[in-house]
């Protein structure tokens, strides 16, 4: 566990994705997730011509079980970097318990491929959020990102959604998880698949494949 004196947590995972970088960057956003995500759902607050740039704000409760130890609980995202140029974005996540940084940051592996960093910090900003830290979080956060790399790298080298058994096999192997983790993601689903969301239909309407121009 990473850890500093205000009980902050890091975990780090590298990614390797045999497709070009700029198709792989340009993913990394609120809207273009309704491709690559199962099931995707959030609440747009501020997305300028359905681009991720920096300000970027959406709200999103997939997070819940990992960030606030609960299902349905909201997050609120923040673009607070976007650099085309060298293939980094990072996003501040707010929420009850907590504030964290997650940066992306990607480079041509000079094969025509990708390599890069997916990179989480979380900050409790309350005791629940201590309570959390002090709960195996670092584990959990690692699988939290490996699952958005898996989800991002099957999508980019195979142009389809991941199966859900490749996703529920990496769960079961992960052995931070207590039965009541478990129990969350399960009410996590249920609150999820009751969203409704408007931006998701209207999003996939007008860009129904990664292949669509933004």
């Amino acid at each position: 566990m990473n850890a500093n004196q205000t009980n902050s947590v890091r975990t780090a995972i590298d990614i390797a994705i045999d497709a070009p970088v700029n198709e792989v960057f340009r993913l990394g956003g609120p809207l273009e997730e309704y491709w690559w995500i199962p099931g995707w759902k959030c609440q747009i607050v501020h997305c300028p011509n359905d681009r991720v740039e920096q300000g970027t704000v959406f709200h999103e409760i997939s997070s819940s079980p990992f960030l606030l130890g609960y299902p349905g609980g909201r997050t609120r995202w923040t673009v607070v970097l976007r650099d085309d140029d060298n293939h980094r974005v990072h996003f501040r996540l707010d929420n009850r318990c907590s504030t964290s940084l997650y940066k992306i940051e990607l480079h041509d592996d000079g094969r025509g491929g990708t390599v890069g960093t997916l990179d989480f910090t979380y900050t409790p900003t309350n005791e629940r959020g201590r309570r959390l830290a002090r709960k195996q979080l670092d584990s959990k956060l690692r699988l939290m990102i490996s699952v958005l790399g898996a989800m991002l790298k099957h999508f980019c080298e195979n142009g389809e959604l991941i199966p859900a058994s490749a996703i529920a096999q990496m769960v079961r192997a992960d052995r931070s998880l207590a039965v009541t983790d478990k129990i969350h993601f399960a009410l996590n689903r249920l609150a999820h698949a009751r969203l409704v969301d408007l931006d998701r239909a209207r999003f996939l309407a007008a860009y129904p494949t990664a292949g669509s121009n933004l």
